[in-house]
């Protein structure tokens, strides 16, 4: 008998006969019968099985041998690739699975890992993309094939995809945004003015087509008995300047240079404001004490009876702060850029503006501060300008 290795067809089967595993029996008569315990094996079999040899005379007589038979697959997956189409999500990330790209996939033994590289698309990546599926049985076999991906959904064409523009129905393949409201300049119906805002959810921005004074959103107010709003209004020399107004003025759409809400620019903004640091501020009584981040939106009460304005600004040092209506209670700080607190006044009583000095400082440089109205329910900033 001799050791003998057999390969598993494409259908995971092999049939042995008898002569295979037989290595020169002979007997002084002659040989009648040569039979096998087993002559078909499978996957199952792998890798290897005890094989026995029983041989018959013509008188009846038997020997019997056995040995190891070595059982293997060696072929590998069949498998085929198909071109795809893709969309990239709202979430601007799409994932794909080997299965995605195959129209055909098929082992005599049995699929143990299936791969596509690359798998994850975005914002950045290119239109067409080819991808290389791996597949492995469970024996180690494997076989590779190649794959098209195309990204569709690119409605104006300039190489953008839709979840990734902004300004998804005019190219502009360089997305320039000049007043970084996230709707790209091509599309910007309210230059620095917020574009994105769409509160009432027509369809159409706010900022262009004021929606119902209840719809407006907080921070656009400023009055409510009577109703007023912020408008900005861009002059000749593309400057940018907020202002209060009645809401009963207002005209939908509203005119070329004038736009419903507060003046938003790319980075610090000193004509409304915001913030370049992240500066927490406490305030305190005898109930609680509440740390407020100004940078986290959902702190931010912007009701505009908390509102003010710094005059003069820029100044030299001797300022006034005006609340656009007067206020009770709350705490006016002022913090440097180093969010260090240099001035701070606790207001108990009707105030309707308050002097300051920078003398009064607890530390006094030329620069950029930050001054700070805040009540348990609110909080309110602008920027000082200290000109020396």
């Amino acid at each position: 008998m001799q050791k003998i290795t057999i390969n598993l067809d494409t259908l995971g089967l092999k049939t042995i006969t008898a002569n295979d595993i037989d290595n020169g029996s002979t007997d002084n008569c002659a040989i009648k019968t040569k039979t096998l315990n087993r002559y078909t094996y499978t996957c199952d079999d792998i890798p290897w099985r005890i094989v026995k040899l029983t041989v018959t005379d013509s008188s009846g007589l038997m020997s019997m041998c056995s040995d190891t038979l070595f059982v293997k697959d060696v072929t590998p997956p069949d498998i085929v690739c198909k071109n795809i189409n893709i969309i990239l999500p709202p979430s601007k990330v799409k994932t794909i699975t080997a299965d995605s790209v195959l129209s055909k996939i098929k082992d005599n033994c049995g699929i143990l890992i299936k791969t596509v590289t690359p798998n994850t698309f975005n914002c950045a990546s290119t239109k067409n993309t080819n991808v290389t599926v791996t597949i492995t049985d469970v024996n180690g076999n494997s076989s590779t094939c190649t794959a098209k991906v195309t990204i569709t959904n690119d409605a104006d064409g300039d190489g953008i995809y839709d979840p990734c523009d902004n300004c998804k129905n005019v190219s502009n393949p360089n997305q320039e945004d000049e007043d970084c409201d996230k709707v790209g300049n091509a599309c910007d119906v309210c230059p620095k003015g917020d574009d994105s805002v769409d509160n009432n959810n027509d369809g159409l921005p706010d900022c262009k087509y004021p929606p119902p004074f209840a719809s407006i959103l907080a921070s656009w107010k400023c009055g409510t008995k009577p109703q007023k709003v912020y408008i900005a209004t861009v002059d000749a020399n593309n400057v940018c300047t907020k202002t209060c107004v009645l809401y009963t003025t207002l005209t939908n759409p509203m005119p070329a240079k004038k736009s419903l809400g507060p003046c938003i620019a790319c980075g610090n903004s000193l004509i409304d404001g915001s913030n370049s640091k992240d500066i927490k501020l406490s305030y305190s009584d005898d109930l609680d004490l509440n740390e407020i981040d100004v940078n986290d939106p959902d702190q931010f009460i912007p009701e505009s009876e908390w509102d003010f304005t710094i005059y003069p600004n820029p100044n030299s040092g001797e300022f006034e702060v005006y609340f656009e209506n007067p206020v009770d209670e709350g705490y006016l700080k002022v913090y440097n850029l180093l969010e260090q607190e240099v001035w701070s006044h606790q207001i108990s009583s009707l105030t309707s503006n308050v002097k300051i000095n920078k003398s009064e400082f607890k530390f006094s440089a030329a620069g950029i501060y930050r001054v700070v109205f805040m009540t348990k329910e609110a909080k309110k900033i602008h920027t000082l300008l200290l000109i020396y």
